[in-house]
């Protein structure tokens, strides 16, 4: 086949570059940094029945027990009281033990209106007992604890107290802001625990149930130190907060680790301290903008792009941050080796009209631009095939990856990496001598060995093929 001949779109593309090297490096940072900044306004959560698409029959029913219940009703917490260990003493306890010492006005007019089938005329009565907050509690753990007086004379001052701390820990959580409704729904066979189910406000994925989290949380501390109980916050709702929020806690030592060893190994292969740290922060500017961008369209409802924008996949960062970075360090070495080759072959250049550096980062760019621009389409393509996915969250991760491959292949390795080398010059290839003593050296293009090959096969007859040439 033919040859092609005359410069290749790349070559065409680093040429343009190397004219204004500091206008298209400005151009990147400040477009991918501007792209950043909705990042401060991200909020990650774990799918839910709320954030379905709106055709969903799961969301339909998410909407409708909302629109009946409260949004709160889609996703409450579960607080679970241990009282094995509870303080029969405790003076918030009090009260509420002394109350179980006097039953027998409350049973009486449950028993009246039972026997004369009238509860709606005994309904107005009965807040007028001790407790009017909590008789809806008590009813489920007086029928087990002590349904007549001779049960609550008989119960020790340890199960007076124990069912004393239920209805205590019902009524402070009711108290809190943010909570529509706190409610005993089930004890143990010895009495001694108890579940309450904590109804919020708002929707699972609300970021003000994140802050009901956190007082239910506090509270529970409280009530522990007033009661001497033990209590767990649990339920679907607690779960997903607590993963969502070990993930966003991961994320910055997650990011450090991986460009920070990144920087080391591109440190090793490289022999230069520019390359490695336009690499990694670059990097970083890539994966920033398409953060921003994924939290403009999915969860801020850009332009109403998507039909049902909200809180984005706590899963997304990290993997987003994982599978971005893998591949714009493949990017960033199939690009830059071809220049370090050119480089270390001609360190003094060609004697062409571009110097040493410039003449290296061109050949080496037109040599590698092909493969990153093919491999960098190849994956943008497959994940944007992840849009059309029914799911909400398979098209959020389709679409912040295929902008962040985007952003990292044509805009940091394609267009910043070289800006960079153009405008820093010598200083792109230099590392201090004592560094480079103490670093071991790693020949990943296997130069020594085509050396050493090609002295082994041009010793045997040099002469008569000089005397050939002749």
């Amino acid at each position: 086949g033919k040859r092609r001949r005359g410069p290749t779109m790349g070559n065409r593309w680093v040429r343009l570059v190397q004219k204004v090297p500091g206008l298209a490096m400005a151009l990147v940072v400040l477009s991918l940094g501007a792209m950043t900044a909705p990042v401060l306004q991200m909020e990650l959560a774990l799918p839910a029945d709320t954030t379905s698409n709106p055709d969903t029959t799961q969301r339909k029913a998410a909407d409708i027990m909302s629109e009946g219940f409260g949004p709160g009703v889609n996703g409450p917490f579960l607080a679970v009281v241990d009282a094995h260990t509870v303080n029969a003493e405790s003076g918030a306890l009090a009260p509420l033990v002394d109350a179980q010492s006097q039953p027998e006005p409350a049973p009486a007019p449950e028993q009246d209106a039972a026997e004369n089938a009238a509860p709606e005329e005994e309904m107005p009565e009965q807040p007028q007992g001790d407790q009017p907050a909590a008789e809806p509690e008590i009813a489920p753990a007086a029928e087990v604890v002590d349904t007549s007086a001779d049960a609550a004379d008989a119960a020790s001052p340890e199960d007076k107290a124990a069912l004393a701390s239920f209805l205590y820990t019902a009524d402070q959580l009711k108290g809190l802001g943010g909570v529509k409704h706190a409610q005993i729904v089930g004890l143990s066979q010895d009495k001694r625990a108890a579940q309450i189910m904590v109804t919020p406000e708002t929707a699972p994925t609300d970021a003000a149930t994140v802050n009901v989290a956190h007082a239910l949380r506090s509270a529970t501390g409280e009530i522990e130190d007033a009661t001497g109980t033990d209590i767990g916050l649990t339920g679907l709702t607690a779960v997903q907060l607590d993963i969502t929020e070990r993930l966003e806690e991961a994320m910055v030592p997650y990011l450090a680790i991986v460009v920070g060893l990144a920087i080391v190994l591109l440190l090793l292969v490289f022999r230069s301290i520019l390359v490695p740290l336009v690499a990694g922060l670059g990097f970083l500017l890539s994966v920033g903008g398409a953060f921003g961008l994924t939290v403009l369209v999915w969860q801020e409802g850009l332009w109403n792009l998507v039909p049902a924008p909200g809180p984005l996949i706590s899963f997304m960062p990290i993997f987003l941050i994982g599978v971005t970075f893998g591949l714009a360090m493949d990017y960033q070495v199939f690009l830059v080796t071809r220049m370090r080759e050119h480089i270390s072959r001609h360190p003094e250049g060609t004697g062409g009209r571009y110097s040493a550096v410039d003449e290296a980062t061109i050949t080496g760019f037109t040599q590698g631009a092909r493969v990153v621009t093919a491999a960098a389409i190849i994956m943008i393509s497959v994940f944007v095939a992840f849009i059309n996915q029914p799911l909400p969250f398979i098209q959020i991760f389709g679409f912040a990856l295929a902008a962040g491959v985007l952003f990292d292949a044509f805009f940091i390795r394609m267009t910043l990496v070289p800006a960079t080398m153009f405008l820093m010059g010598r200083a792109t290839w230099w590392m201090p001598k004592w560094l480079a003593k103490i670093l071991p050296t790693l020949d990943i293009e296997g130069t020594a060995l085509e050396e050493e090959w090609e002295a082994k096969h041009a010793t045997p007859a040099p002469i008569p093929a000089d005397k050939e040439e002749e």
